[in-house]
């Protein structure tokens, strides 16, 4: 008896069938873009502060791994985080390159790039002596959106900083934000020196977010109300915050 697949049909070698199999086995491509945004201020030492090196190790690769970007830009928060000497390249973590590659273990490699230069950013703005003092969060946000790349809609952004704000013009660690008036207050001012940046798609992830604020809940509640307030209702970002 003739086998069916013998009537009509060439065999098609072993080689080329086992070609074809494996052709669609290798996991799928990363695609769009991250940001870290990393605050260097006092506040960020070790041991007196919120600890920006220990929320790095603890939060950015995972973030990576959830996000699945195939780009990592970065953003400085210093006294004055927009016009920071401290800046780091972004990072390609999906680069095109040519033979047989373990695309996950190169994943996993930059993913750790990414960490090492997250503190070096860090490092920068703590010990640099040009560096300006301060904690301007609002900067560095304003920073990160300016590096969002072109035709990204959605963008996963963390950022490593206890929120406490401490600039030219805004103080959080003087500022009264126990009622919505006084909250909105505020809010209308920053809005009116233009330094709200347009936070729309930004799927914000904050890691070390009132830390330094944890021990007085009555301070906290109003602190927490105020950047509720301000990153969705007036810089749009995307709901919800996740607080790491």
């Amino acid at each position: 008896m003739t086998s069916p697949w013998r009537r009509g049909l060439p065999l098609v070698p072993l080689v080329a069938v086992a070609a074809s199999l494996l052709s669609g086995c290798g996991p799928e491509r990363l695609s769009g873009a991250c940001g870290i945004v990393v605050d260097g201020s006092g506040s960020s030492h070790s041991v007196t502060g919120f600890n920006a090196d220990g929320e790095a190790q603890r939060h950015v690769k995972k973030f990576l791994e959830k996000a699945g970007c195939a780009q990592v830009v970065f953003a400085p928060i210093s006294g004055a985080s927009l016009s920071s000497i401290c800046q780091q390249e972004a990072v390609q973590l999906d680069p095109d390159v040519t033979g047989n590659v373990d695309r996950e273990l190169l994943w996993s490699s930059r993913r750790k790039d990414v960490v090492k230069k997250t503190e070096n950013l860090r490092r920068c703005i703590s010990t640099d002596p040009r560096s300006t003092g301060g904690s301007d969060v609002l900067g560095g946000l304003a920073s990160v959106a300016q590096r969002r790349p072109a035709g990204i809609s959605e963008f996963p952004v963390l950022v490593i900083s206890d929120f406490l704000q401490h600039d030219r013009s805004v103080n959080l660690y003087r500022a009264d934000l126990s009622t919505p008036a006084k909250r909105s207050e505020l809010i209308g001012r920053i809005a009116a020196e233009g330094r709200i940046p347009d936070l729309s798609g930004f799927r914000l992830s904050l890691a070390g977010y009132g830390r330094l604020q944890g021990s007085d809940p009555a301070k906290f509640t109003g602190f927490d109300r105020f950047w509720r307030q301000l990153l969705k209702e007036r810089a749009k970002a995307s709901d919800p915050l996740v607080i790491l």
